[in-house]
């Protein structure tokens, strides 16, 4: 014969601290974890796919930790941007801006590699009044530096390679390169040469979708990662029972 004895009140008490404590602080360091991860993986997606000229777009992705409620239940995580504009590079969509026409800086006026910020002679406020092209060919205002070109107004020969669309024609057995406007854009002259220093584009225009938080919470959002976290942390939480 023998028999066990079990301090069942002692026993109770530490069960009632595991549910009522221990476990939702596990859940809560779970969340923030993967929480945090996929905010950074958003942070990192953002600067893969795209060309960051300032800290705001990545200062804009924010994170907001879990808590354990007063009611001792775990709260939520939440990672995302304040961007008005990162949501549409998400999901994609059609851009309406308040313009009638969206006018953009070309390589060229990047001083030819995108990332670049524009150079301030192409800038806009620095252009001054912008010039077209009145009949006879005459600029209207003369001398301007800056001027309007509209598709059929180009003629053969212009180097602009990255403006218009080049195409063959065959003449008397050589060959000519002519060049098609596709777009109205902003030129100048530089060493003879007419250069593209801004597009102009419609009202809209159709943005592809990124993923760029969708991924990142896919990936650290999962039963599978969180599962693993918590089993973690839940081992952490349970070592701490007398």
């Amino acid at each position: 014969m023998f028999s066990v004895k079990t301090d069942v009140k002692a026993w109770t008490r530490k069960m009632d601290k595991v549910n009522k404590e221990l476990l939702p602080r596990a859940q809560v360091k779970m969340l923030n974890r993967a929480c945090k991860a996929a905010h950074d993986q958003s942070i990192k997606n953002i600067k893969k796919d795209f060309t960051i000229r300032n800290t705001y777009t990545v200062r804009s992705i924010r994170f907001s930790p879990a808590k354990v409620r007063s009611s001792g239940v775990a709260g939520y995580a939440v990672t995302g941007s304040i961007s008005p504009y990162l949501p549409i590079q998400e999901k994609g969509g059609i851009v309406r801006p308040k313009r009638k026409q969206i006018v953009g800086p070309t390589k060229k006026a990047r001083g030819g590699q995108w990332g670049k910020p524009v150079k301030p002679k192409y800038r806009l406020s620095q252009m001054g009044k912008i010039g077209t092209r009145k009949g006879g060919g005459r600029m209207q205002p003369a001398g301007a530096k800056f001027f309007i070109l509209h598709p059929g107004s180009a003629s053969s020969g212009l180097n602009v390679r990255h403006t218009l669309k080049r195409y063959k024609k065959i003449k008397r057995g050589r060959k000519y390169w002519k060049y098609r406007l596709m777009q109205p854009a902003i030129f100048t002259r530089e060493g003879g040469k007419l250069v593209k220093v801004r597009y102009i584009r419609k009202s809209s225009y159709r943005l592809k979708a990124t993923h760029w938080h969708t991924n990142a919470v896919k990936k650290f959002g999962n039963k599978r990662v969180m599962g693993r976290i918590f089993v973690q942390e839940a081992k952490k939480q349970l070592g701490k029972v007398g």
